[in-house]
C-alpha cells in the first residue's frame, strides 16, 4: 500500500519538485520551539512514519 503525503507528516506536509516542507505542529511527539535541534526534528519525523505505516498495515 502506498502512503501518501499527508499520512505520513500530517496535513501541512506539501512538495514541490525541490523542496518538502513538513509543519513542526504536525509532528507529534516534538513541541514546536524556535529552538528545536535537527535531532528533534528527525525524531519526531521517523515516529511519525512508523505510526504511519503501523495504522496501514494490518498484520494476521
Amino acid at each position: 500500500m502506498k502512503l501518501t503525503l499527508t499520512q505520513l507528516f500530517g496535513e501541512g506536509a506539501t512538495q514541490t519538485a525541490n523542496i518538502l516542507t513538513i509543519e513542526k505542529s504536525a509532528l507529534r511527539g516534538l513541541t514546536s520551539s524556535s529552538n528545536n535541534n535537527s535531532e528533534q526534528k528527525s525524531t519526531a519525523e521517523i515516529q511519525d512514519i512508523f505510526t504511519a505505516i503501523n495504522n496501514t498495515f494490518v498484520i494476521y
